[in-house]
């Protein structure tokens, strides 16, 4: 068979309509909008209250990339889960190393508490990873901040992020280009 010519995908040019568009998706409507349209969970059935959300796509470090990822939006009230240990996610992975983000603040771009875990590469097989309170390092950028202390009584959202660095420029050894997929049944405290 003759060789197959090389597929080049060029990064869309900035879009400043896209962008509003994406990050209004992302950000909370305002309360107007709450009461008008109240969002509810996706369901698998009406017997089962699980709640299911597939994360998935192809994951490049071209054009500066190298991470993918999903945030809820600002949980509000925050939650107190100060009399809980942590958080326990029942999820489907792909072998992977992930990173498990909480927030306790509304700053957008503010220190988020991460807290790495591996996937099963096992495509059938859903696992139940815990993830205690004193596992997750408060970062700016993936760069440890020193000092931070977790409110784990203002919890203000929750993020899971494949990247191609774990902390302070050190490289995820499970990271390789390509495609992912992460399941994620259910988030809740322990």
């Amino acid at each position: 068979a003759p060789p197959r010519a090389a597929t080049v995908r060029m990064q869309q040019p900035w879009d400043l309509g896209r962008f509003v568009r994406t990050a209004a998706f992302f950000n909370s409507p305002d309360q107007l909008l709450k009461r008008l349209l109240p969002l509810q969970p996706s369901r698998r059935g009406p017997a089962l209250p699980l709640i299911w959300s597939a994360a998935q796509g192809t994951i490049s470090s071209a054009n500066n990339g190298g991470f993918a990822g999903c945030r809820s939006r600002p949980l509000t009230p925050a939650l107190d889960l100060s009399r809980y240990s942590g958080l326990r996610l029942r999820l489907r992975g792909d072998g992977n190393r992930y990173k498990l983000i909480v927030r306790d603040d509304y700053s957008w771009n503010g220190i988020a508490w991460a807290a790495s875990f591996d996937t099963v590469a096992a495509p059938a097989e859903w696992q139940t990873v815990e993830v205690a309170w004193s596992s997750f390092v408060p970062t700016l950028f993936a760069r440890r901040v020193p000092g931070a202390v977790l409110k784990t009584s203002a919890i203000s959202a929750v993020q899971l992020t494949l990247s191609k660095f774990e902390y302070d420029s050190q490289l995820n050894p499970r990271w390789s280009e390509g495609a992912f997929r992460l399941d994620l049944e259910s988030i809740s405290a322990f």
